[in-house]
């Protein structure tokens, strides 16, 4: 573990990928200490490490880096944490919380440095997940523009509704993976709520979530009028039935020509039958077939 720790005067470490290395909490906490200290480090994978609670108070600094420590040079800016089980009893959100708001959101620290964070299959709960929106609607991760959530099925719709509050506020985040988080109709109107209030989102992953035709016509509906900037959504592996995707297969065309893309692969199940309507700047098709590249 000594061999791997970034050294606070090594200008040449950038990007340390320490992906499924058993670190466990404590060789992760001396790790984000020694990433803390360090100047150049500007990517950081630590997914599959069971960092756990014990672990989560020095993961959540390294996320709400202040704006002290990068005027000296310390900023993050990838940070992959998926797999980590931070989400259990919101330890790892409270901690970041504290980091980025404390007891004064008139004051908040900004770490308007890291572009990218992964937390997806981390247990993370709606109150998790309401807890993390409000750092994102205080403006402290004011550089974030993509975040990854996928696989917390604990989040819930309650959960999405957190996260689309803190949409509105944080105008930097363009991309969102919400996939298997049992967001339901409920969640994904959420979204679409905080589109239709100024989130600057393009790109949008809810697939399999257990959304109906109502709202994903909604969706392509507000992609077509372009009263929101939604450029992407994957709806694939949900509840879409062949006369919703016989609707939205008429607005393919539009959305085409609008350079935009919606995508339910594995919807519409008749028998053994599964549909797939991708449109496309360059193509549009609704084809028979299973295709889950996840």
């Amino acid at each position: 573990r000594k061999s791997v720790m970034p050294h606070k005067d090594d200008p040449c470490l950038r990007s340390l990928n320490l992906r499924q290395c058993n670190l466990g909490s404590t060789g992760a906490e001396k790790l984000f200490e020694a990433v803390e200290r360090n100047s150049s480090v500007r990517e950081l994978v630590m997914s599959w490490n069971q960092i756990g609670q014990m672990g989560a108070r020095s993961a959540a600094a390294v996320v709400g880096m202040s704006a002290v420590s990068q005027a000296h040079g310390q900023a993050v800016e990838r940070l992959d944490l998926r797999d980590n089980s931070l989400g259990d009893n919101n330890t790892f959100f409270k901690c970041l919380y504290d980091e980025l708001c404390g007891q004064d959101v008139t004051a908040i620290k900004v770490n308007d440095r890291l572009q990218y964070l992964n937390l997806g299959n981390n247990s993370i709960t709606a109150e998790g997940a309401r807890i993390f929106s409000e750092c994102l609607f205080h403006g402290g991760l004011g550089a974030l523009e993509e975040l990854h959530l996928y696989n917390n099925p604990k989040l819930g719709p309650g959960g999405a509704k957190a996260i689309a509050k803190g949409l509105v506020r944080c105008q930097s985040l363009h991309i969102l993976g919400l996939a298997i988080c049992s967001i339901e109709d409920v969640g994904l109107r959420a979204v679409l709520d905080s589109l239709q209030r100024g989130s600057k989102l393009q790109v949008l992953d809810v697939s399999e979530n257990g959304i109906g035709d109502k709202v994903a016509e909604a969706a392509a509906d507000a992609m077509v009028a372009g009263s929101v900037v939604l450029k992407s959504i994957n709806l694939s592996v949900n509840q879409i039935s062949k006369k919703g995707i016989d609707k939205l297969a008429a607005l393919c065309t539009q959305l085409r020509d609008a350079g935009k893309s919606f995508v339910v692969t594995a919807n519409g199940r008749d028998g053994n039958k599964s549909f797939d309507l991708v449109a496309k700047v360059n193509a549009v098709r609704v084809q028979e077939g299973f295709s889950d590249k996840r």
